[in-house]
């Protein structure tokens, strides 16, 4: 919605037209457009919610793109303001008949021929498409974010660093890390398929935690980590935090495989909470009216992505009131710990900088500054 430079609206998102600056991560139903009366109560949010002034100008600057945007830019500039476009595997330059002297937002640019080696710096920048030719115009250069990892991450807190930088909307999602043992044992057990997984979630006085871990059982090395559940007081419940802790160990298998290059294996998760056992290994779609949607939609499509095999294990839960540590087998003990861990978690509660569940969370509907967690027809 935002030209490259941040602080002016496109124009296309004002009048409701495409915009092919960059690509779009979602995909949308093929729908009639909207009447002009509903664009004009779109303009008219607009304006409030982005503080618009003169020309459609932010009322701040959004600053600099995040490193993990490159990949949906669609146009780019060289330092020579040779301007280029990816179609798919091709780029082809365009070509501009104007004075070289004049800025390129002054310059126009028509479809030129597929260059075979790029130049080594390009810029992304958004345009304007001309509705009477097939010309395109300039209407901002982006200020990129460096990247903060200028190195390859090595351990597996270099590479906790590097994803959340690069998905900061995951960022949460591992507040706290600890890791006993070997990292490499607990991938080498993802690989041989003998990987285990458990997590628990906490409920008290309208807030939430959870606690998580991904353990090899040839060794005993493990992974571990917590984090409070967001979301305001009065959406939280177990389930909530049930569903939290299963998005933790997602979270932690993505954190091993960048580690470790993994690319096959099986992990067997297993929490006390039947319910979001089963919604989360749930196949097909979640559906918006369900209770905790936000999380359902994020979990399917981690599974769905995933290259490892996945199986669920329901595990009774605070069974330590009634048996003996001893009495209790590998998956009730490890059930018991998580839920210490996430008891623990209660008392020291951190808030999410994103509103976000995930940088996977489809669109979200708000309303007084509250997110719908799900979405209720009646």
């Amino acid at each position: 919605m935002v030209q490259a430079n941040g602080d002016q609206l496109c124009e296309d998102a004002w009048w409701g037209r495409r915009n092919d600056s960059r690509r779009s991560l979602y995909q949308w139903p093929r729908t009639e457009r909207p009447a002009n009366q509903h664009w004009h109560l779109w303009r008219r949010a607009l304006t409030p919610c982005l503080h618009l002034g003169r020309a459609r100008h932010l009322g701040c600057n959004i600053g600099e793109w995040l490193p993990i945007t490159w990949s949906s830019w669609q146009w780019w500039i060289d330092t020579e303001d040779r301007l280029f476009h990816k179609e798919g595997a091709f780029w082809p330059e365009w070509i501009s008949h104007n004075d070289s002297r004049l800025r390129s937002s002054s310059r126009s640019f028509s479809p030129g021929s597929i260059v075979k080696t790029l130049p080594s710096f390009l810029q992304p920048v958004s345009v304007r498409r001309l509705l009477t030719s097939r010309l395109v115009t300039i209407t901002g250069k982006t200020n990129v974010q460096p990247d903060t990892i200028t190195i390859a991450p090595t351990t597996l807190s270099d590479w906790l660093r590097h994803l959340n930088n690069t998905e900061p909307h995951d960022a949460w999602i591992i507040d706290e890390l600890e890791v006993s043992g070997s990292s490499l044992d607990v991938a080498t057990s993802i690989r041989n398929g003998t990987a285990r997984a458990v997590s628990d979630g906490s409920f008290k006085d309208s807030s939430g935690a959870a606690a998580f871990c991904l353990v090899s059982p040839e060794t005993g090395s493990y992974i571990q980590g917590c984090h409070s559940v967001p979301g305001s007081g009065h959406v939280q419940s177990a389930y909530r935090s049930e569903l939290s802790g299963i998005l933790g160990i997602q979270r932690l298998v993505t954190l091993v495989q960048k580690q470790h290059q993994l690319s096959t294996g099986s992990i067997e998760l297993a929490c006390d909470g039947l319910s979001a056992l089963q919604q989360s290994f749930f196949h097909g779609p979640a559906v918006p009216t369900r209770p905790h949607f936000d999380y359902l939609q994020v979990i399917r499509k981690n599974f769905k992505a995933s290259t490892f095999n996945w199986s669920g294990r329901h595990v009774s839960g605070h069974q330590d009131k009634w048996k003996t540590h001893d009495e209790l087998d590998w998956w009730e003990q490890t059930n018991v710990c998580m839920d210490v861990r996430a008891k623990s978690k209660m008392s020291r509660p951190s808030v999410s900088l994103t509103h976000r569940i995930s940088g996977q969370e489809g669109l979200a509907l708000w309303l007084h500054e509250e997110k719908y967690t799900s979405f209720d027809t009646t």
